[in-house]
Formats: C-alpha cells, sequence, structure tokens
C-alpha cells in the first residue's frame, strides 16, 4: 500500500514531458507525431544549386505555441567551376506556432563539410610535367545559424506538412588557416509523421 502510494505521487509531481506525454492542446487535430522528415532545397549564397534531407524532432513542447527541436540533415551542393560540397550535421533550436499557423524559429548547427573541386586536378611530377591527379577533397567542419519563417498548414488543412523559409550563415573551416562565411537559402517542406 505504502509503495502504491508512493508511485502515484511520483506520477503526480513528474512532469508530462518527462513521462513521454505530450503537453495537452485545445486543438485534437493539432495533436500529432513530434517527429517529420524534411526536404529541402539548399542554395548556397541563394544561387549555387543544392538538395538536403533530414528528420525533425520536436523535444519539448512548452504550452501550445512553443517547442525546442532537433534537426538531423545530409545534404550538397554545387559551386559551379569551383567546388562540390556534402555535408551531414545535426540543429538544435526553438520553434514557436501561432494559433492560425503562422511559424517562426531560430536554429544553430554543427555538422562535417567534405568538399571536392569541380574540375580536374593536376599536380606537377619530379619531371616537370603535369599529370592528371585524383583529388581525395578537404574536410571541414561547418557550424551554422538559421531563421526560418513560414506555414503549419495543419493547423487549417489537417495536412501534416509545414513549409519555411530559412537564410542560413555557415562557416567553412579551415580554408587558408581562417573560417570562410557562406550564406545560404534553403526552402524547407517537413511532412509530420
Amino acid at each position: 500500500m505504502r509503495g502504491s502510494a508512493l508511485l502515484l505521487a511520483i506520477m503526480v509531481a513528474t512532469p508530462s514531458w518527462a513521462r513521454g506525454e505530450e503537453i495537452a492542446t485545445a486543438n485534437p487535430a493539432v495533436d500529432r507525431s513530434r517527429l517529420g522528415v524534411m526536404a529541402s532545397y539548399f542554395g548556397e549564397t541563394g544561387t549555387h544549386p543544392g538538395l538536403a534531407f533530414g528528420v525533425d524532432y520536436g523535444l519539448l513542447r512548452i504550452g501550445e505555441p512553443h517547442e525546442l527541436f532537433a534537426r538531423g540533415q545530409l545534404g550538397s551542393y554545387l559551386h559551379p567551376r569551383l567546388y562540390w560540397g556534402a555535408f551531414a550535421g545535426g540543429e538544435l533550436g526553438w520553434r514557436s506556432t501561432a494559433s492560425f499557423g503562422l511559424r517562426g524559429e531560430l536554429a544553430l548547427g554543427f555538422a562535417y563539410l567534405h568538399t571536392l573541386l569541380a574540375s580536374p586536378v593536376y599536380e606537377v611530377g619530379s619531371d616537370g610535367r603535369a599529370r592528371a591527379s585524383t583529388d581525395f577533397g578537404r574536410p571541414n567542419v561547418m557550424p551554422s545559424i538559421s531563421f526560418g519563417a513560414g506555414w503549419d498548414l495543419g493547423r487549417r488543412t489537417g495536412v501534416p506538412l509545414a513549409v519555411m523559409l530559412r537564410p542560413m550563415v555557415f562557416w567553412q573551416l579551415p580554408v587558408n588557416h581562417a573560417a570562410l562565411l557562406h550564406a545560404a537559402g534553403l526552402l524547407s517542406f517537413t511532412y509530420s509523421l
């Protein structure tokens, strides 16, 4: 008897997010999975084309509008005639969604970026002649910050889809013993499972 009373007291005192439960909302249609899959156009400087795919997971909801989230993504982009870059990493961020669907977010990220030259590579041999060489690329780290604005279509239509425009800045380092600043624009579509 004493053990069951203690268990009941712990369950009542434990916050709902710690028990793995959603915080209740006024609209049951809004209560959906916290896991989503994402596809994005990733344009470095807005014009160098690329794609990114990932997963988005709501870690913690605070009331109806606010959420702490984590996102993992894989992607690549092409800087024509210069290099091709592929990245894998994650972001941690804060998102707020209004009752009518307007959504905003802020995220900090960290990724591994590997770049390969987009043209043939040559090296000069000991005899002074140029020969084609294999480019194994350059490893870089890619810290980032992004801001997002968009719509959670599920708030109005019930379709579990969100569309976001996410300007982003990221650093590529090391590049000549320094950090190279890049700007990117992402148009993301996230479908909640």
